[in-house]
């Protein structure tokens, strides 16, 4: 698979996604997840690129406008969790005025039209979860009840959509957050300063004992 996009909206979208995925330390944990490690770029019809990352707890998706200059059997790739910084770093060099263009293979390439090239590692995205699956309807019912969510895991939404809208630290940023008809349900969280993409956050069924939670109701 071969893409062209605006360097800024990539590195955007990444280092957004990125606080979702299940990179260290969250993969610390006892229940190590490795098929969750590091960011998904999933190619879609149409120019699209799905930027996805997700711990199993919540799950962020970008979705960008691309030019596909090619693709084969192999339409996804998973960028390892430490090929993200330098990723991004080498992305943030490059301007608004020039595309740059990400070939996935056995050894990733991101090339500029300067001619300037880093190599990048990456693995098949066969292994990645159907995160398509997880993302519920819009056909919410109304009349939710009381939520739970975990204080920590929304404090990286916030800062996962903070990134993706470019928003200081500091600033006010309102998001929107729509119910399913049970408690259990996964909650879609949106930002109108980053209408590109969207959390899928599972509430808490029964929060632990001494852990900080927050619980929203349906207005």
């Amino acid at each position: 698979m071969n893409i062209q996009i605006d360097p800024k909206v990539l590195s955007r979208a990444i280092r957004a996604c990125a606080i979702a995925s299940f990179n260290p330390p969250k993969s610390a944990r006892a229940d190590d997840r490795h098929a969750l490690r590091g960011v998904l770029l999933q190619a879609l019809r149409g120019g699209q690129l799905d930027v996805v990352g997700t711990d199993g707890q919540w799950l962020a998706r970008y979705r960008a406008g691309v030019s596909i200059v090619s693709t084969t059997t192999c339409n996804g790739a998973v960028i390892e969790p430490a090929s993200v910084k330098p990723l991004c770093a080498w992305l943030d060099m490059h301007g608004d005025d020039e595309l740059v263009r990400i070939d996935f293979g056995p050894v990733a390439e991101a090339r500029s039209e300067r001619g300037n090239v880093l190599a990048f590692a990456t693995r098949d995205a066969d292994q990645y979860p159907r995160y398509e699956q997880v993302i519920p309807d819009n056909a919410h019912g109304k009349g939710a009840p009381v939520v739970g969510f975990d204080g920590a895991l929304l404090s990286e939404v916030v800062e996962a959509f903070r990134v993706a809208s470019d928003v200081k630290r500091g600033r006010m940023m309102p998001l929107t957050f729509e119910f399913g008809a049970e408690a259990e349900d996964p909650v879609i969280v949106t930002c109108p300063s980053a209408p590109d993409m969207i959390a899928i956050v599972m509430p808490l069924r029964q929060p632990a004992v001494g852990q900080y939670s927050i619980k929203t109701e349906r207005a």
